[in-house]
């Protein structure tokens, strides 16, 4: 919580230096975003951040890091599928491949360690695979 706030600390000082203000955070965002205001934009990637963090750390305490690292690469198959979308371009099959060799890996990992702790390890699995 005090890296949070130390972050928000150094932000704000670094904003005020160079604007002189704080009336502009709440000024209108304009563009697509219309009448929000500019600080409350600030706030979504802050809290998904403050969420990621949080998933992590609980993770981590039923997990040891190795496992933790593996089973986080199983991302890259997520991000595969919106890299599809996003940019509209296809991956090859050996690439489709190698992700899925990754997918297998990670899972396997998991359901051992599963195996090797037992079911205290299940919410650090789940808490894991949300962060995916």
């Amino acid at each position: 919580v005090l890296v949070y706030f130390g972050k928000a600390v150094v932000a704000f000082a670094m904003f005020l230096r160079n604007s002189g203000d704080f009336s502009s955070l709440w000024k209108p965002a304009g563009g697509r975003f219309g009448a929000v205001p500019g600080a409350v934009l600030c706030l979504v990637p802050g809290a998904c951040l403050a969420l990621y963090d949080t998933f992590s750390f609980f993770s981590l305490a039923g997990l040891d890091p190795i496992s933790y690292q593996i089973i986080m690469h199983t991302r890259m198959v997520f991000i595969a599928l919106m890299w599809q979308v996003a940019f509209k371009r296809t991956l090859t099959s050996t690439q489709w491949a190698a992700l899925l060799l990754v997918f297998i890996a990670s899972v396997s990992k998991a359901v051992d360690k599963l195996d090797e702790v037992g079911v205290p390890a299940i919410g650090a699995l789940r808490m894991a695979f949300m962060q995916c």
